[in-house]
């Protein structure tokens, strides 16, 4: 299985390279699968205010869906599929859209709107909605991929699991944390429970709940969780891979939160040259890093080497999501 299907296959949360093969790394004495949280949305009182979204920059993991059996055989319908993924993971989502909006075009003209095929086309969709930061059409998708999803495919299947990473990412992004949780969690425990565990998807699993637990305050918590993320990932793909850079980023956030800053300006250091040297300057992630190492020399007084960077992020976040993304309307206003 190619990077970018077997990345899509798995999930631990929000799209997840295509050209060659990924061993499937297995790990041995790996904790007991977390138990399936029932999949229960709180409902705030009328009374109380709306969380705000989350404008904390974050690296976690993104996903796509696994293809399904049923999956055209059809090389322009392929390659759109593929030119929608390569844009996604390079975060170049103003580009993507659009494609993926004509992509869906072509699948509904080919299968009904309850197909395999169909849940794959609006996932990706939904994925990008989300990163654009327009959250109920994100939610709309999402939900009515992850209602067929479980219809078609068993509760333990990767595109559920996807699924319902996408879902706990997208309640991250809009602040509902305690709404965020179940969902990684369920996540989690589907490649933790899998037959053969593959190495890579449970750490980048582990990744994207570290990273809520670290946006929480909960660093106990969040600490094991990507130690052993950055384990997992390491020994499956190498110290060069853009997971590890993106572990390295929650990891240099948390130790920022529990007060080690020396440590976390090291590590954001690290990932920053990973993702540049997987994706080069413009893209999404290595803004978000540049954003926090910036933030965190801003802390220490380091005004002189913070600026540069917060306005290289500012820079690529501009190109990324465009002007008017909340994302965006934060930097101007925290910067």
């Amino acid at each position: 299985m190619s990077t970018a299907l077997h990345r899509t296959a798995w999930a631990a949360c929000f799209l997840v390279c295509a050209g060659h093969a990924l061993a499937q790394v297995h790990y041995d004495a790996s904790p007991p699968p977390m138990p399936i949280v029932p999949r229960v949305i709180t409902t705030p009182s009328i009374s109380a205010m709306p969380p705000m979204p989350s404008m904390t920059p974050s690296l976690s993991m993104p996903t796509l869906p696994m293809r399904p059996d049923d999956w055209p055989d059809d090389p322009v319908l392929n390659a759109q599929y593929q030119e929608i993924v390569d844009l996604y993971l390079a975060g170049r989502y103003g580009e993507a859209l659009p494609k993926a909006d004509e992509f869906l075009s072509s699948i509904t003209a080919r299968y009904r709107e309850d197909s395999a095929s169909y849940a794959v086309a609006i996932s990706v969709l939904a994925r990008l909605y989300q990163a654009q930061g327009r959250f109920k059409e994100a939610e709309d998708y999402v939900m009515r991929a992850l209602a067929i999803d479980e219809r078609d495919y068993p509760r333990d299947h990767p595109n559920i699991a996807g699924d319902y990473c996408a879902l706990g990412q997208l309640y991250q992004a809009k602040g509902q944390l305690d709404e965020a949780e179940p969902f990684l969690k369920r996540a989690l425990a589907i490649y933790e429970g899998a037959q053969k565990p593959n190495a890579a998807d449970v750490g980048r699993a582990l990744n994207n709940l570290a990273w809520l637990y670290q946006e929480q305050g909960r660093y106990a918590e969040a600490e094991p969780l990507v130690t052993r993320s950055l384990q997992l990932i390491v020994t499956a793909n190498g110290p060069d891979d853009e997971d590890y850079g993106r572990a390295l980023d929650t990891l240099a956030k948390l130790y920022e939160g529990m007060g080690r800053l020396n440590d976390a300006e090291v590590l954001y250091r690290q990932a920053i040259a990973i993702l540049v040297a997987k994706r080069g300057t413009d893209y999404a992630g290595v803004g978000v890093s540049r954003e926090n190492l910036g933030g965190l020399l801003k802390s220490m007084g380091r005004f002189e080497e913070a600026a540069p960077l917060l306005q290289q992020a500012l820079a690529t976040k501009e190109r990324v999501y465009g002007p008017q993304h909340p994302g965006v309307a934060n930097s101007f206003a925290t910067g």
